[in-house]
Formats: structure tokens, C-alpha cells, sequence
């Protein structure tokens, strides 16, 4: 309770934090709070500030996860791509967000990120998002990292993505 009415960073930082923790009662009053808050902007832009202490960022993208604002999936998106300058953790957790957010939005970059991330964490979540997408750029890029791919979990997470890309 006390939480949700921290204005700060740091307090936003915290109830974002309970996110992450697997309680659906404590995730639904944390969700509600954040939305009370109109909390996704400065979440979103917590996930962006490469100040912020790493688990910060990731904290902020479970709660972009959990809010889905309509620009998240743009703003995100080139996360994936800046190896350099992001950590694994918070490409993890852009590409686990783009499963639920507007994967569209960010297909270019979750296609390039497929074919160049050398994290298998990272692997995993771009193919779910990607399996969310049923265009030919999609479909190419899991049909390409299937024959390449040597991690047995992002193996599996991409014949799911391929599944659902040839549903109808």
C-alpha cells in the first residue's frame, strides 16, 4: 500500500519489483496501483535510461509487460539491437516484453536481434514474439535460425513460433 503512493524513483522501482515475483493477488494490486499512478510512461522510460542500475530496467519492462502502453514496442525495439551498449538482462526482458507488446511494431529489430544475439535467453524470447507475427519477414526468420540454431529450449520455442505462424 505504502508503495503505491511513493512518487519516487526508487519507490516506482520497488512496486515494479513485485512483478516479478509469481503471487497473481500481489501482481493484480501492483498492477492496479501502477495504473492508479499512470505509472507506464515512466516505467517505459526507466527501461529506457541507461543510468539506471540494470535490475531497475528490468523491473521497468515488467511493468511495461504488465501495462502495455501503445508505444512501447517502438520505443523498446532498439534495445534489442544495441549489444554493446545493453546487457543481457535487459535484451531478456525487451524481448519477453515484445511477446505480449505490440510485436509488430518492433519487427524489424526482433528479426535482426534473431540472427545476431548471441544469448540464448534472449534467442528464446525473440522466436515467441516472432511466432506471434505471421508475416514473410517473420516466418523467414524462424525458418532461417531453425537451421542454425543449436540451443535445444530456443529449438523448441522456435518450432512453437513456426506452429503458430502457420495456424490459421
Amino acid at each position: 500500500q505504502a508503495l503505491g503512493n511513493d512518487k519516487t524513483a526508487a519507490g516506482l522501482d520497488e512496486l515494479a519489483a513485485g512483478l516479478r515475483i509469481s503471487d497473481e493477488k500481489l501482481n493484480e494490486a501492483i498492477i492496479a496501483s501502477l495504473k492508479k499512478r499512470n505509472a507506464a510512461t515512466p516505467l517505459l522510460d526507466r527501461a529506457l535510461d541507461v543510468k539506471a542500475p540494470v535490475d531497475a530496467r528490468v523491473n521497468a519492462l515488467a511493468g511495461v509487460r504488465s501495462l502495455k502502453p501503445k508505444d512501447a514496442a517502438g520505443r523498446v525495439a532498439p534495445l534489442l539491437t544495441d549489444i554493446k551498449a545493453t546487457s543481457e538482462p535487459v535484451r531478456e526482458a525487451v524481448a519477453f516484453a515484445l511477446c505480449v507488446v505490440d510485436a509488430a511494431a518492433a519487427e524489424g529489430a526482433l528479426v535482426q536481434s534473431l540472427k545476431t544475439e548471441p544469448s540464448p535467453k534472449v534467442r528464446y524470447y525473440l522466436a515467441l514474439a516472432l511466432g506471434e507475427l505471421k508475416t514473410a519477414a517473420a516466418k523467414s526468420a524462424v525458418a532461417a535460425q531453425l537451421k542454425v540454431e543449436k540451443d535445444l529450449v530456443v529449438l523448441d520455442s522456435l518450432e512453437r513460433a513456426a506452429r503458430k505462424q502457420s495456424a490459421k
